[in-house]
C-alpha cells in the first residue's frame, strides 16, 4: 500500500505518488446535526428541484427522481419502505449514470409510449425532447425524438413543427382525455395563452409513434396578461379559443409563462389547471368546466393555492414556484410538492414544501407538513458549498469547515456562513457532527460567497484563517488558542494588504489557499477568482510575520473551464506528492475538477493540464474539492462541494502504481509521545544503508532529516522544534516511503 496521505498546511501534508487513483461515491460516513443522523447526508443539497416517480431498481416500488434546474443535476432516491404512510428514501448515486447527461432546464418522467415504463421528457431548444425507457432488468434510455413535433393548422394550411415549450417553462404532461396516452399543455409563444397538444398515437394504433396534433392555442379560454400575473377568463379576453385547428391572429408580446400542473381539484372529471409565473411568488388554481362544443373553459380562479383545497397554507415563495403531483408517502394518493424553479433567489435549504393529500387524487385536501422535505436528511447549506479540511480541535482527526455562497433570506438579504464539522470518529472510520451552522458568525461582517483558508501565519503552532469573499478582498482571522487547542479565531485585519500597503483585491469571488509554493518556509497565498485564474501572492515576510507581494495574476497560465469564455470561478487546492512535486486541483464554473502538475520549479512557466475532469467527477456546476485520507486506508479521499449547497464524499480506491519500488508500509511506533527532547522510532526492522528518517511540520516543511543507523529503535533529536504536531516518514534508499508515524512536541 501507499504512504498515508495527509493534508497540506494542516496536521500534516498529503503526498501523492505518480499514480492514478480511482474514486467511488461513498455514502457511509455518518453525519449528524443537532443529535440527529442525516440519512442522506452526502446527497448534495437541493435548490430548484423537480420531482418525478420511477422504479429505479425494478422492485415494483416507485422511487424518487429529482432534477435540479440550478446546476442541471440529477439525484435519485430509492424507496425502501412501501408501507402506506412510510417515507424512507435513500440516496443512491449509481442510478444517475443511467440517465442521459444532456438533460437541461426541466425534466418530467412520463410513460410516453404506453409500455408501462417511465420515459424522459425534457427541455430542448424551446421544444420537448423524449428519451424512451427500453431497459429490461435495469434502466436504459434511448433518444426517441430530439424535438417532439405536432401538426398545426393556424392559417388554413396544415404543417408539422416542433411543439413549443420555452426552456424557462415547465409544461403539463398528462393523459388529459383518458385515452391511454400522454397529452401536453404548454404556454404559447406569447406566454399569455396555452397550447393543447393532443396525443393521437392511441387512435393511430401505435403509441410509440408519438403523434401529436395541436387542437387548441387558447386552451381553457384563459389568458395571462403580458406584463403581470393577471388572468383573464372567458369573455374578458379576445382569442380564437376552444376550436379545433385554431387560428390565431394576435400580435406576439413578451413571454411571461411559467409552470402548468393538471389536477382534478373538484372531482368533476375534468383536469383543472394550477399556474405559476416566472416573476411571481404564488400559484393560481383555475377550475375548469365543460364548455362550448364539449371543450373545457375556466370558470373559477383561486389566488391562494393550495389553501382553498385543504389547510390555510398557500404557496408563497420568492419567485417562480412550481408544483409536482406525486404519491410520496406510499398511501396510493398523490401529494403536492411545491418547489422554486428559478435560478436565483430561491428558498435554498427550504425549497421542498410537502403538502400531504388527505383527500383523493381527484378531490385533494392539502395539508402543509414541512418546507424542507428530503432536505432535512442531507447536508444543505443554501447555495454552493466549499469544503476545507482542518484539525479544528487539535485531536489529530481532520475536521471540515464548509463555506457557502449564500443563504437567501429575502430578495435583498443574502449572507454567507461557515459550518463546522467536528470529526467524532476514528482515524479509519470518520464521523462528523455539525456542531455550528454559523461558525464565527460571519453575517455580522455582511460578507457573501466566502472561501476560508487555514495556515499558521504567525508561527505560534495554531491555525489562522484567511477569508476570501465576493468583493475580491481578503480578511485575516488570528487564532489565539495555541497548539493543540480548539480554534479561537477573531478578526485581526479587515482587509489584507500588500507590502506596499495597497489592498489585496483580486476582483470578485476570492478563493484563497495558504501553501508554501516556492519552498522558502513561509506560506504564500494562491487566490482563485471569478475570471478563472489563480493569483500567486508571494509571502515576502517571515514565518512569524507575513508580508505579501503579487507575483502573478495567472500562475501557470491555468484557467478554470467556463461556459461563455468569460468567468471560470476558480477554486484551487494544492498538495505535494511523495516526490515533493506540487499538484493543483481547480474547481470550476462548469463543475469539472481540473488537475495540473509540473508546478514545482516552474512557477513562471505553464503548468501541465493533466485532465479537465479529475476522477470523472461531475455533479453539477460550480465545484470546489479538497482531498485528505479521512478513512485511513492510505489513499486520498475527496470531499466535493456542490452548487446545491451540499457535499459528496468520494472514497479513494485501488491504485495503479507507476513506481513499483513502493513497498508495504510499516506503522512506526514513536515514543515518548508527546515528546520534549528526544523521540525514538521503533518498528524498524532490517534496513539498507540508505534509509532515512524525515520529519515534517504541519506546513509540510522538512525540519529534520537523518539516516537511521540503529534498529529496532532510532532516536531523533527534536529539542529545537516548536510545539505542535509532526509527521515522521521512513524512506528507503530508492526514496519510497515505507513507514509513517506522528508525534506531538511539547
Amino acid at each position: 500500500m501507499k504512504t498515508k496521505l495527509l493534508l497540506f498546511i494542516l496536521l500534516s501534508l498529503p503526498y501523492l505518488s505518480q499514480a492514478q487513483y480511482e474514486f467511488h461515491r461513498y455514502e457511509d460516513v455518518p453525519v449528524s446535526l443537532n443529535g440527529n443522523a442525516l440519512s442522506n447526508a452526502w446527497a448534495g443539497g437541493l435548490n430548484s428541484p423537480q420531482f418525478s416517480k420511477i422504479d429505479l431498481n425494478g422492485d415494483g416500488l416507485e422511487d424518487i427522481f429529482v432534477f435540479d434546474r440550478i446546476g442541471n443535476r440529477i439525484l435519485t432516491f430509492v424507496n425502501e419502505n412501501g408501507t402506506a404512510g412510510a417515507m424512507e428514501y435513500n440516496h443512491e448515486f449509481d442510478y444517475v449514470a443511467m440517465f442521459p447527461d444532456s438533460l437541461k432546464n426541466w425534466v418530467l418522467l412520463r410513460d410516453m409510449n404506453c409500455d408501462g415504463k417511465k420515459d424522459i421528457c425534457s427541455s430542448r431548444s424551446s421544444s420537448i425532447m423524449v428519451h424512451t425507457n427500453n431497459g429490461g432488468g435495469e434502466l436504459s434510455f434511448d433518444l426517441a425524438v430530439d424535438k417532439l413535433f405536432a401538426s398545426y393548422n393556424l392559417s388554413g394550411t396544415p404543417f408539422d413543427a416542433p411543439t413549443y415549450c420555452v426552456s424557462v417553462d415547465i409544461p403539463s404532461i398528462v393523459d388529459y382525455d383518458n385515452d391511454g396516452d400522454m397529452d401536453i399543455f404548454s404556454w404559447t409563444e406569447t406566454g399569455g395563452t396555452i397550447y393543447y397538444y393532443k396525443n393521437i398515437s392511441s387512435e393511430t394504433g401505435n403509441c410509440e409513434d408519438l403523434t401529436f396534433k395541436t387542437v387548441n392555442r387558447c386552451y381553457a379560454k384563459i389568458e395571462e396578461a403580458s406584463e403581470s400575473f393577471t388572468m383573464f377568463l372567458g369573455d374578458d379576453f379576445d382569442c380564437g379559443f376552444n376550436v379545433v385547428d385554431p387560428e390565431f391572429n394576435g400580435e406576439d408580446t413578451r413571454h411571461t409563462g411559467g409552470m402548468l400542473l393538471s389536477i382534478d381539484l373538484d372531482q368533476n372529471g375534468i383536469l383543472d389547471l394550477v399556474v405559476s409565473d416566472v416573476t411571481e411568488t404564488y400559484m393560481i388554481a383555475l377550475l375548469l368546466e365543460e364548455g362550448t362544443d364539449g371543450l373545457d373553459e375556466a370558470v373559477e380562479l383561486h389566488l391562494d393555492f393550495p389553501a382553498t383545497f385543504g389547510g390555510s397554507d398557500q404557496v408563497d415563495m420568492r419567485v417562480f414556484p412550481g408544483g409536482f403531483y406525486e404519491d410520496v408517502n406510499n398511501d396510493g394518493v398523490k401529494d403536492l410538492l411545491a418547489c422554486p424553479n428559478g435560478t436565483v433567489d430561491t428558498e435554498d435549504n427550504e425549497s421542498v414544501w410537502f403538502y400531504l393529500n388527505n383527500g383523493s387524487d381527484d378531490l385533494p385536501n392539502f395539508q402543509l407538513q414541512q418546507q424542507d422535505w428530503l432536505q432535512e436528511t442531507m447536508i444543505d447549506f443554501g447555495r454552493h458549498a466549499y469544503p476545507v479540511p482542518v484539525d479544528y480541535n487539535g485531536d489529530g482527526l481532520m475536521d471540515l469547515v464548509v463555506s457557502n455562497k449564500e443563504y437567501n433570506q429575502s430578495v435583498d438579504q443574502h449572507y454567507s456562513q461557515l459550518a463546522l464539522f467536528v470529526n467524532t470518529g476514528t482515524a479509519t472510520e470518520p464521523a462528523f457532527d455539525i456542531v455550528d451552522l454559523n461558525w464565527l458568525n460571519l453575517p455580522q461582517y455582511s460578507v457573501e460567497s466566502v472561501f476560508p483558508a487555514f495556515g499558521d501565519l504567525d508561527n505560534d503552532g495554531d491555525m489562522d484563517m484567511v477569508l476570501g469573499e465576493e468583493g475580491g478582498i481578503l480578511h485575516y482571522f488570528e487564532n489565539s488558542a495555541g497548539a493543540g487547542n480548539p480554534m479561537d479565531l477573531s478578526l485581526a485585519i479587515a482587509a489584507m494588504s500588500y507590502e506596499d500597503n495597497s489592498d489585496i483585491d483580486v476582483g470578485q469571488f476570492a478563493a484563497p489557499v495558504l501553501f508554501d509554493i516556492n519552498n522558502d518556509g513561509t506560506l504564500d497565498l494562491l487566490v482563485g477568482e471569478r475570471n478563472g485564474n489563480v493569483n500567486y501572492i508571494r509571502n515576502n515576510g517571515t514565518a512569524e510575520s507575513f508580508s505579501f507581494v503579487l507575483e502573478q495574476d495567472t500562475i501557470g497560465d491555468a484557467l478554470a473551464t467556463n461556459f461563455l469564455g468569460i468567468f471560470g470561478n476558480a477554486v484551487p487546492f494544492f498538495w505535494r506528492d511523495e516526490a515533493d512535486e506540487i499538484h493543483m486541483l481547480l474547481g470550476t464554473e462548469t463543475g469539472n475538477i481540473m488537475h495540473f502538475d509540473n508546478i514545482s520549479g516552474n512557477l513562471e512557466g505553464t503548468f501541465n493540464l493533466v485532465t479537465e475532469n479529475f476522477a470523472d467527477i461531475w455533479e453539477g456546476t460550480y465545484s470546489g474539492a479538497c482531498m485528505y485520507d479521512f478513512t485511513g486506508d492510505d489513499t486520498l479521499d475527496i470531499v466535493y462541494g456542490q452548487v446545491g449547497g451540499g457535499l459528496a464524499f468520494y472514497r479513494g480506491g485501488d491504485l495503479i502504481i507507476n513506481t513499483p519500488e513502493i513497498n508495504e508500509l510499516a506503522n512506526l511506533n514513536i515514543f515518548p509521545n508527546p515528546a520534549s527532547d528526544l523521540v525514538y522510532v521503533s518498528g524498524i526492522q532490517a534496513l539498507d544503508a540508505g534509509s532515512w528518517l524525515r520529519v515534517r511540520d504541519m506546513l509540510g516543511r522538512e525540519v529534520v532529516a537523518q539516516k537511521c543507523t540503529s534498529t529496532p529503535n532510532c532516536p531523533i533529536d527534536v529539542s529545537a522544534l516548536k510545539s505542535g504536531w509532526y509527521l515522521v516518514e521512513l524512506r528507503n534508499a530508492k526514496g519510497a516511503v515505507i513507514g509513517t508515524g506522528k508525534f506531538a512536541k511539547h
